[in-house]
């Protein structure tokens, strides 16, 4: 579970900054909700949650999680992933 990988993070590591929400700003187009664009939340939306580790060296480990998505992130929270995934790619995980 989520709360035993951080347990088993913190034995390791000190918590250079506690659990803290990151953002990402949903956008409700085309067929993305079955029940119609009113009932799709634009706007910012809380993503997760991230903790950072110090791991030593001037290095960091963030521990990302992606709120109500399960193990199947790309298929429930398409948006939350998109950007989760990029922001990591450019360098600027949340």
């Amino acid at each position: 579970s989520q709360r035993n990988n951080e347990w088993r993070l913190v034995s390791l590591f000190d918590v250079a900054a506690k659990w803290m929400p990151w953002m990402y700003d949903k956008q409700c187009r085309g067929g993305g909700n079955p029940f119609g664009p009113s009932f799709c939340e634009q706007g910012q939306q809380v993503g997760g949650y991230v903790v950072h580790f110090d791991v030593g060296q001037d290095s960091e480990l963030r521990y990302v999680t992606v709120h109500g998505a399960g193990h199947m992130v790309p298929q429930w929270k398409p948006q939350a992933a998109f950007f989760m995934f990029a922001r990591f790619i450019r360098g600027d995980p949340p």
